[in-house]
């Protein structure tokens, strides 16, 4: 009887001790998921991988920062290449005018004969300046527009800085004109250095009212064709020369 008893001690325990392992895991784990939970150890390590990280970022924007202090912009160069490019495009181009020829020099532009440089300034943004001109034929049919501003932006030099045109068989850009293809337009371009520029939105009644516009630009040149959208073919061009240091961008849309 002794015997049998001692088996079955035997046996309750071996039986318990295998429980109480399986609890003890089941405890371990338990405590495991609440530490990963709570982020003790994980979480706080991975705070100063971070932390090191942001830190070593900081150190690197100052130092471009600092870069780019000492090493400041050449208005002069800047601006001699957009000369240059200009330069190009009226030698290749028949534009009627000249893009930045001085208003001074010309009588195609019917512009104030002394224009008052810091209210042109001040009126860029809002309300819109009365800046804008066009070109007629003889019987006052409107051939072509454009627009001046100052070029250099600080300077007293009222440039053209823009010229558009609807009408055929009256100007081109590069042997491009009104009813060329947009594909063929952009071949040309693309061989001349120019890329398609996006950034610029345009409104649905601008849309509506002048077309789908695609631009193009080199060194702050941008020559703009809008399309008819079913057929892609061009129905009028705008050509402007974009001064890189305006203070901000004007709030009424131009071609």
């Amino acid at each position: 009887m002794i015997g049998k008893t001692g088996i079955l001690l035997l046996e309750i325990r071996r039986k318990w001790g295998q429980d109480m392992k399986k609890i003890i895991i089941l405890l371990c784990v338990i405590f495991m998921l609440l530490l990963s939970v709570s982020g003790c150890n994980v979480g706080e390590e991975s705070a100063e991988i971070e932390e090191g990280y942001l830190q070593h970022e900081t150190i690197v924007y100052e130092q471009v920062i600092e870069q780019a202090e000492v090493e400041p912009v050449d208005f002069s160069i800047l601006y001699e290449r957009i000369k240059q490019t200009v330069l190009e495009l009226n030698k290749n181009s028949n534009l009627y005018i000249d893009l930045l020829t001085l208003a001074d020099d010309t009588e195609s532009i019917p512009f104030y004969s002394s224009p008052d440089i810091e209210a042109i300034r001040r009126g860029f943004y809002d309300p819109p300046i009365p800046n804008e001109f066009y070109i007629t034929a003889d019987d006052d049919t409107r051939i072509s527009g454009g627009a001046v501003l100052p070029f250099p932006w600080a300077s007293d030099d009222l440039c053209l800085i823009q010229i558009f045109w609807r009408t055929k068989g009256e100007h081109h850009v590069f042997g491009i004109d009104v009813g060329d293809s947009l594909e063929r337009a952009e071949e040309t371009l693309h061989e001349l250095g120019y890329v398609r520029d996006d950034s610029m939105p345009q409104s649905d009644w601008n849309i509506e009212r002048f077309g789908r516009r695609i631009t193009y630009t080199k060194e702050h040149v941008n020559i703009s064709f809008f399309v008819n959208e079913s057929s892609l073919e061009i129905i009028l061009i705008s050509i402007a020369v974009r001064d890189p240091f305006i203070p901000t961008v004007s709030t009424h849309e131009m071609y």
